[in-house]
């Protein structure tokens, strides 16, 4: 039975849906807090500049649109995530507007909202690690408000934004599940070389060049294996660059191999990526991939 492509939807109700029910009930939660225990989440900055709070609260907000998303196989598509953005703009602006209404709920005489978030905004106030509060920072607290804006909207679209990269099926509308295959070398060991001779220096970078294009060799030939779906022989390379992996590990270069699959129908992806390793520092980048038939990544199921 051949199978046929799913056409996603042009906006995914569940996820915003979701979503919307973690935006409710985290600002609910913040303004709990600031009423019980006249703590601001929103309000933590460090160094007067990053949004912190208001970052960690979009999160715990925009939660929902990940989790459902993940959950459900329906995937934020470019509107959908449009659309995220647009939610928690107006999310902000209700909590504002919700605070405002609760404090003239309780008789307190308030000017009109325009009037009453000008002086709230420009009244805001930056306490130092003394415990110190300092003054008013007048037309500056528009600034704050801008960056507070930025922190809960980002933070809001970091978890959809993520599960939008992941490897996706369109066939069953599911989101694959990644695993690393395993790590081939491609370099030789570190050596400190900063104070030997040049023809020394010239023959290391020789022998990194070479040790690379092993690796290079290597790979091309695992992924040579899948593209032509000989699944018995990709299982034994895949064995085989287990075997390497661990020593691959200790090396500066190694090439890394993932496998991407979906979980009902077993298409899957192939994708691998250049690591680097210098000291604390890891970098990597984008190597190669290529889809998989779902009798080659059933070859390495146990």
């Amino acid at each position: 039975m051949e199978l046929v492509a799913r056409p996603a939807p042009a906006v995914s109700l569940p996820v915003l849906v979701g979503g919307a029910l973690t935006t409710v009930l985290t600002l609910m939660v913040s303004y709990w807090l600031s009423v019980r225990f006249g703590f601001n989440a929103m309000g933590l900055y460090g160094w007067y500049v990053l949004p912190i709070g208001a970052f960690l609260v979009g999160l715990l907000a925009g939660s929902g649109y990940g989790i459902v998303s993940w959950g459900t196989g329906f995937r934020i598509g470019r509107n959908t995530l449009w659309i995220v953005l647009a939610l928690q703009i107006l999310a902000y602006a209700g909590a504002q507007v919700a605070e405002y209404q609760a404090l003239a709920s309780t008789g307190m005489p308030l000017p009109a909202f325009g009037p009453y978030f000008d002086v709230i905004t420009r009244d805001i106030r930056f306490e130092d690690d003394e415990g110190v509060v300092g003054q008013p920072l007048g037309a500056w607290g528009y600034g704050v408000r801008g960056l507070e804006l930025l922190g809960f909207v980002g933070g809001a679209l970091l978890i959809p934004t993520g599960i939008r990269s992941k490897p996706y099926c369109e066939t069953c509308g599911r989101y694959m599940k990644t695993r690393q295959l395993g790590m081939l070398p491609a370099s030789v060991k570190e050596r400190r070389m900063w104070r030997k001779p040049d023809d020394e220096k010239a023959a290391y970078a020789a022998d990194q060049e070479t040790a690379f294009a092993q690796g290079q060799t290597v790979h091309d030939g695992l992924f040579a294996l899948a593209g032509a779906g000989n699944a018995p022989a990709f299982a034994d390379a895949v064995r085989l660059m287990k075997d390497s992996t661990k020593d691959a590990g200790k090396l500066p270069t190694r090439l890394v191999v993932h496998l991407s699959a979906c979980p009902t129908c077993r298409l899957g992806m192939l994708s691998s990526q250049v690591m680097r390793v210098q000291g604390r520092h890891v970098s990597t980048s984008f190597l190669a991939s290529a889809p998989v038939a779902p009798e080659v990544v059933r070859a390495l199921d146990p």
